[in-house]
């Protein structure tokens, strides 16, 4: 929902300054109808449920599922007004006056502003814009008369505010005086418009405004605000009120002072354009009331006021600086920054001098709201740190790390990292902030001799082992550790004795263990089968040899010999050597296709272990393959099992047994497997229980209920069941009826069935439909059927739609030569009485009688509308009625 401001040729809203709303009618909130509260009347009438018609108007707070080609506004104009409403007006069919309000408590001799928001309810492009002249725009008049209703003040039209395609609120307003004397004025609203097909509108928040100059406040220097530093109070300035002139002819001021610019106080005896402000020491605001009449000018709601003046003190500054860290004598120093942290600029005085401690003093330029501020900048003199000197070391010795404090007691550092492998000068670097020079220090590092020795041989576990040497080959003596172990492998570590520059040495002497060689066994085999040559590898990488020779003719144990170097011991292994025999198993009896076939046995009735291959099938017949076990040698052993069919039939999923309304089967059903009685054996069964005496091919029912056969093949024995249901159908008992009301332009036949089924329906010899509905019946006798969609017998019925002709052609051709309402006919005290277009009495028939022929006291009546009204009684409720219409006379 959009909002616009407007303004046609007649209507103006305030140029100037709009003070606060004196009066506002929002219409209210809620969720129901309402008409106008106390304050507001109107000719109009009211509407208490639903949307109002011509010449009508409500109060509510949404425009939803009017009926209507209306915008659907699901709220009013005022802004965060919950459940708000507005006021609906549908013009009359003649212009006139629809709204009048009287507005109290305005002061007089007073410009002020009225506003109110409208909206063109109609939807661009609606019903109404395809009728002939369109959519009628609404246009509305405000007019503004004094107390006594006889001066009209201010008026002006809206113009014609066309339909648009989404809802737009736009704002329309008059600027007027009130007369002296007069503190009541009379809002009226007038629609110019002619009521019909369109002219619907609405309204909300009309408000009254004070209406007055803009005013601006300013100083000497044309500010309208100033800022000074508290430096440069107390302060002195005169401030005059500068209205635009844009609607007052005359100003008369009350100048106002205020600490926070919230809450403010009259200045006394300052009422003139000017105003001397002197001794300011802190912040406050001015401002002046605006009145064009001395006598409003202090009285609330009757006066605009002006723009407000400021006036900020801000405290002086205090300039901060990073402070210069301590220099040593000579060190070169940078310039002072000109500008402090908080931006204030200024100079430095004394000149810098970096041989001794000075204080510095910074001032402020001119014209900045800052003090002074001092620095001092501290010079150290220069001192040279001295060390005690770290004696020689052997190569990879513990050197302590260097003191990071000189004996003067100055801290540093020392470069590079030490290093306990070569001779390495290091120099001490003072930390930042002392004054103090650099210092070397010389470490001396003596060459390391790493020892070496023979490497004594791998052994076997147990083996004898020599005492290793105490002198290195090059001359270093020292000992071993730990004690010699000739069971297990072990690192052991030479010390050289202690004045020896020579480093640690460790030798690893490898004890093999004895391995216990291991194959993977030769699985049995039958007398005669190839025998492969056995690994002269073993798992564990021992070579070696077999012996004796290999033989697949008898079972047999082999040795394995380690070959020389390797810490192993013989081993040995059997090949066994199965010899032949068959088995034996009893044969399986045949089955029916599906019944459980147990497992066959894995032992044979010789005791041979083994498997069947394929996998067992109870639908077919096959045959299967016993293979022994691996270390059995027999020949493989076939079965076959036969698998008998079971009888092969079927059945529909459903039956159906269709009676007539006094209950008697119309035709019999028949239940039919399609079988060779001769072939098989049969058993009905309904609903679990055996049907007595019913053992043959076919069954025909006579209730419903579930079916059941069971066939047997008399030769195999092999039987199947199939299973069906019987579902009982009746002819359908309904009840036809006309819903809509006699005489309706759109007859509707409603069908009512009181059996249960899935029913279609049917008039006369149109196509079945399912829905038991049918509109635009012509009038007259018209038979219904109704059928279950499964089939079985349908069932019909004749009924009657009241309605009366459209029109007839009295020309004597034998079709339509009279007019009568023939639906009726039944009814002998049914009257219709006929009239022309001028309510003439013209015919007085019945309509059981022969109609009218268009003729009245011996004349052919003209071409024509002709109207009737019909006497009759409700077929329904045997009320008497009366029914009116016209129809067409055509020749």
């Amino acid at each position: 929902m959009f909002t616009q401001k407007s303004q046609s040729q007649q209507l103006e809203l305030c140029s100037g300054n709009s003070g606060n709303a004196i009066f506002t009618e929002d219409f209210d909130t809620g969720v129901t109808n309402s008409p106008l509260t106390a304050g507001g009347t109107t000719t109009y009438t009211y509407a208490p449920t639903g949307f109002p018609d011509n010449g009508e108007y409500t109060v509510r707070n949404n425009s939803i599922a009017n009926g209507l080609d209306w915008h659907q506004l699901s709220e009013d104009h005022t802004i965060g007004d919950t459940n708000g409403k507005f006021l609906i007006v549908q013009a009359d069919q003649t212009p006139g006056e629809f709204y009048q309000n009287r507005v109290s408590g305005l002061c007089e001799a007073t410009t002020y502003e009225f506003s109110a928001w409208v909206i063109n309810l109609v939807i661009a492009n609606s019903f109404c814009s395809g009728q002939p002249g369109g959519t009628i725009p609404i246009n509305v008049r405000f007019e503004i008369w004094d107390s006594t209703n006889t001066n009209r003040l201010a008026f002006g039209d809206t113009g014609n505010i066309v339909e648009t395609s989404s809802p737009i609120w736009q704002e329309y307003g008059l600027v007027f005086q009130t007369l002296a004397g007069q503190n009541d004025i009379v809002l009226k609203m007038i629609n110019n418009g002619q009521g019909g097909c369109g002219n619907d509108l609405a309204i909300d928040d009309i408000e009254f405004k004070t209406c007055g100059d803009l005013t601006i406040i300013e100083d000497a220097s044309n500010n309208t605000n100033i800022s000074i530093c508290s430096n440069q109070t107390p302060y002195t300035t005169t401030l005059i009120a500068v209205p635009d002139n844009s609607v007052f002819s005359t100003h008369f001021y009350q100048w106002q002072e205020s600490s926070d610019g919230i809450t403010w106080n009259d200045i006394v005896g300052e009422t003139s354009q000017n105003i001397l402000i002197s001794g300011l020491t802190s912040a406050i605001f001015y401002r002046s009331k605006v009145s064009e009449s001395s006598t409003t000018v202090n009285e609330l709601l009757c006066n605009t006021l002006s723009d407000v003046y400021q006036v900020t003190v801000d405290a002086a500054t205090t300039p901060t600086f990073t402070q210069v860290s301590a220099i040593c004598s000579g060190d070169s120093l940078s310039p002072l920054l000109t500008t402090s942290n908080e931006g204030v600029l200024g100079t430095w005085s004394p000149a810098l001098n970096n041989t001794v401690t000075t204080t510095y003093t910074f001032t402020p330029e001119a014209g900045q709201c800052a003090t002074n501020q001092n620095m001092t900048i501290t010079v150290n003199p220069i001192v040279n740190p001295t060390f005690t000197q770290v004696a020689p070391i052997c190569k990879g010795d513990t050197i302590m790390a260097l003191p990071s404090t000189s004996i003067e007691g100055i801290l540093g550092s020392w470069l590079p990292v030490i290093d306990n492998t070569t001779t390495t000068t290091y120099t001490f670097t003072p930390d930042t902030g002392q004054c103090a020079t650099s210092e070397t220090m010389t470490i001396l590092v003596n060459t390391e001799v790493t020892p070496s020795f023979t490497q004594v041989l791998a052994i076997c576990s147990g083996d004898s082992l020599s005492a290793l040497p105490t002198t290195s080959n090059e001359g270093i003596v020292g000992t071993w550790s730990p004690v010699l172990d000739n069971m297990s492998s072990t690192t052991y570590t030479f010390t050289p004795d202690t004045g020896q520059c020579a480093s640690n040495q460790t030798m690893t002497i490898t004890v093999n263990p004895i391995i216990t060689p291991t194959f993977n066994q030769v699985t049995p085999i039958c007398i005669g089968e190839p025998l492969a040559s056995l690994s002269t590898t073993s798992n564990e990488g021992i070579t070696g040899s077999w012996s004796p020779v290999m033989d697949n003719m008898l079972t047999t144990t082999y040795t394995f010999t380690p070959g020389l170097g390797q810490c192993a011991v013989n081993q040995t292994m059997t090949i066994t050597v199965n010899p032949n025999q068959a088995p034996v198993f009893n044969p399986v009896l045949p089955i029916c296709n599906g019944e459980t076939l147990a497992p066959l046995p894995t032992i044979s009735l010789n005791g041979i272990p083994g498997t069947w291959s394929p996998d067992l099938n109870n639908t077919v017949t096959k045959t299967y393959t016993f293979i022994p076990d691996a270390g059995f040698c027999p020949s493989t052993f076939n079965l076959t099992i036969t698998v008998n069919d079971n009888p092969s039939f079927s059945l529909q999923e459903e039956y159906f047994l269709c009676f007539e309304q006094n209950g008697n089967l119309a035709f019999p059903t028949l239940i039919d497997t399609g079988l060779n009685p001769t072939m098989y054996n049969f058993r009905w069964l309904l609903n679990g229980l055996e049907i007595s005496g019913a053992s043959q091919g076919t069954y025909s029912p006579i209730e419903g209920g579930s079916y059941e056969v069971v066939v047997q093949n008399n030769l195999t024995g092999c039987s199947s069941t199939e299973v069906t249901e019987v579902i009982p159908l009746y002819q359908p008992e309904f009840e036809p009826e006309v819903i809509t009301a006699a005489f309706s332009e759109n007859p509707i036949i409603q069908v009512s069935t009181m059996s249960s089924g899935d029913f279609e329906y049917q008039l006369d010899d149109s196509p079945w439909q399912d829905e038991p509905f049918f509109d635009n019946v012509s009038i007259g006798e018209h038979n219904v059927k109704v059928r279950d969609k499964r089939g079985c017998i349908e069932s019909s019925q004749t009924l009657i739609v009241i309605g009366y002709p459209k029109f007839f052609t009295p020309n004597d051709d034998g079709s339509n030569d009279s007019w009568n309402i023939n639906s009726i006919a039944d009814q002998v005290n049914a009257r219709i009485y006929i009239f022309d277009r001028y309510g003439k009495l013209l015919k007085q028939i019945n309509p059981a009688g022969e109609g009218w022929s268009g003729i009245y006291n011996g004349e052919l009546m003209p071409v024509d509308d002709y109207w009737f009204i019909l006497e009759y009684n409700d077929a329904n409720t045997g009320e008497r009625k009366m029914f009116k219409a016209h129809f067409t006379l055509k020749r």
